[in-house]
């Protein structure tokens, strides 16, 4: 046990050493934006935009796949769906009219609300909690492959009341 104990403090030792500069994607009113953030000093790098045109009065929910450099997000400005966008980051900034990859999931209720949502790197889905807010209160999972246009499939249908989603794809 003493072992196994000491084996997982070299191994946060080994994570703190190695993230002394930690990539980060935040959103700004109308833009992600991307920086460093230096875990030693505190110091950030200068803000780099690599998607504008985002609407500022809707919440937009985003999830980013670190090895295929993409940022996945929810536009909620669309009436009766929600686009789902995979936008490519690079060294260029792209608006969001621009986006070469959309996902279209028809919510065909216009009181659904994305809470939350969530990406399986492995089977390259991203899970979606919905809750609806109207008379009938009733909460759902969508999975939506990014790699097709198969569309998003319900998982779950049921009186939940989600407000989050976290995915565990080491669990399958």
């Amino acid at each position: 046990m003493k072992n196994f104990i000491f084996l997982l403090l070299l191994l946060n030792l080994i994570t703190v050493v190695n993230a002394e500069l930690v990539k980060i994607i935040a959103r700004r009113p109308t833009t992600l934006v991307t920086f460093e953030l230096n875990t030693e000093n505190g110091n950030v790098t200068e803000l780099k935009t690599v998607l504008n045109g985002i609407i500022d009065k809707f919440s937009t929910h985003f999830v980013v796949d670190v090895n295929q450099s993409t940022v996945i997000l929810v536009d909620p400005s669309h009436q009766q769906h929600d686009r789902i966008q995979v936008v490519k980051i690079g060294d260029s900034e792209v608006s969001m009219d621009s986006v070469a990859k959309t996902l279209n999931r028809q919510s065909g209720v216009a009181d659904d609300l994305i809470s939350s949502q969530s990406y399986d790197w492995i089977t390259k889905k991203v899970y979606i909690a919905v809750d609806r807010v109207g008379t009938k209160k009733s909460g759902r999972i969508e999975a939506c492959p990014i790699e097709s246009n198969d569309g998003c499939t319900i998982l779950l249908s049921n009186d939940f009341g989600m407000h989050s989603l976290v995915v565990d794809p080491t669990e399958g």
